[in-house]
């Protein structure tokens, strides 16, 4: 079942529009800008160092199987390669979402799903179920987006996944 949810049922509407602009920024640049791009997932690219040569970055290469376990270089490369902005180190910086929380780009196991995803952390329970309805059904453990818990009023959730 789809659930409907509107901007009035909403605690913080602007800020939940806003993880839904930077999933969408993200899901864009993965899915159709770098690998487009290079032909390799950011953080998992095996020919980093070749593809982003003097943009300024010391990046890594990942090992190149598409799966995106690499996921402290992922923003590095989406910086190096313009795609996204901020300065990522590539080994202990996150992207962070309107709330605060991290913001990785992995490869894991959520509710039964396992591929590459865009994981926030620790978002209100309305939130998550909000960008899980903007993109995908609504429920936590079913469809392309999995959450680390039920979307009960008043609850965090600590890990939610759009799988890609």
């Amino acid at each position: 079942m789809k659930y409907l949810i509107r901007k009035k049922d909403l605690i913080y509407p602007e800020l939940s529009f806003k993880i839904i602009g930077i999933l969408f920024e993200v899901f864009n640049n993965l899915g159709y800008g770098y690998q487009e791009k290079y032909g390799q997932f950011p953080g998992d690219d095996s020919a980093a160092t070749t593809h982003l040569a003097g943009t300024g970055y010391t990046v890594t290469n990942g090992n190149g199987n598409g799966q995106i376990a690499e996921y402290f270089p992922a923003p590095q490369h989406l910086a190096a390669s313009d795609f996204i902005t901020g300065s990522y180190n590539g080994t202990s910086d996150y992207m962070k979402h309107s709330y605060g929380g991290n913001v990785i780009i992995y490869y894991e196991t959520i509710q039964g799903k396992t591929g590459n995803d865009i994981r926030f952390y620790n978002l209100s329970a309305e939130s998550a179920k909000y960008l899980d309805s903007a993109i995908d059904d609504g429920v936590y453990n079913m469809g392309s987006c999995r959450a680390s818990a039920d979307y009960t009023a008043g609850t965090v959730i600590t890990s939610l996944g759009c799988f890609f």
